[in-house]
Order: C-alpha cells, then sequence, then structure tokens
C-alpha cells in the first residue's frame, strides 16, 4: 500500500490520463501503441485506465485523502488529471 511509505499528514501527487480519455468509460487493461506520435515506433505498452469513480474508490481505501483534484487542458479537453492527496491515518 503506497500510504505506508508516506507519513501521516504527508502528501503525495498522482498524474496520469484523464478519465474521460477512456473508450469505453469503465476500469480495464488497454494497449497503447503509439500511433499518435507520427513517427516510427515499434512495440507497444499494456497499461490500466480508471473511471474517476474507481480511482477515489482506491485513495479511500489506501487512507488516502483528496485535497485537491487539478485538470490541465489541452485546448477544450482535459488532457490529464493530477490529484494531490494526504495520508489519512
Amino acid at each position: 500500500n503506497v500510504s505506508s511509505f508516506i507519513h501521516s499528514g504527508g502528501l503525495i501527487f498522482i498524474q496520469t490520463l484523464h478519465p474521460l480519455s477512456l473508450t469505453p468509460y469503465q476500469d480495464g487493461w488497454r494497449t497503447e501503441n503509439f500511433e499518435a506520435m507520427k513517427i516510427p515506433f515499434q512495440g507497444t505498452m499494456d497499461w490500466y485506465g480508471r473511471t474517476l469513480e474507481s480511482w477515489l474508490n482506491e485513495f479511500r481505501q489506501a487512507g488516502l485523502m483528496v485535497e485537491s483534484i487539478h485538470e490541465p487542458l489541452s485546448g477544450d479537453t482535459p488532457a490529464s488529471i493530477i490529484f494531490t492527496l494526504r495520508k489519512s491515518r
């Protein structure tokens, strides 16, 4: 559990792809093929996508409280999400 590495009252920051980028909008494994980079790139990368509800449940189970959520934009669309969390136990 990541919270075991944080002192009581300590903060942790998590930045990840915005959950709204998930298609379909549900938890699960996906494979990135890097086609959007528009350069020759071989290989793929598996990654696990979470909905906002899933992230919040994980934080609660880990004893982390959400201090703030920041959603940097790319144009009019959230590019990522940054959670600032505080250890609650």
